[in-house]
């Protein structure tokens, strides 16, 4: 019973035509389901960070390193200046 009930239904969704706007949706998900994926990852990432001590450290020269880039191209820039 359960087969010829399945077989009506999969003859009758076999005759239906999809709609028009099935590869806009299937694209517009494909979208959605890489943007899920980039935030995964950023997700590891920082779970990475938390629970080693080393890339904290790491991450932290690094934003130091980051930050005084303006003071050292200054202090570079003020060698040709003449006061």
């Amino acid at each position: 019973m359960t087969d010829d009930f399945y077989n009506r239904w999969l003859a009758q969704r076999r005759q239906e035509l999809p709609p028009s706007t099935l590869p806009d949706e299937i694209m517009k998900r494909v979208g959605e389901l890489e943007q899920h994926r980039q935030a995964t990852r950023w997700l590891r990432l920082i779970q990475r960070v938390e629970h080693s001590r080393v890339s904290r450290w790491a991450v932290c020269g690094g934003a130091l390193v980051v930050g005084s880039l303006p003071f050292l191209f200054l202090a570079y820039v003020a060698r040709f200046v003449n006061f």
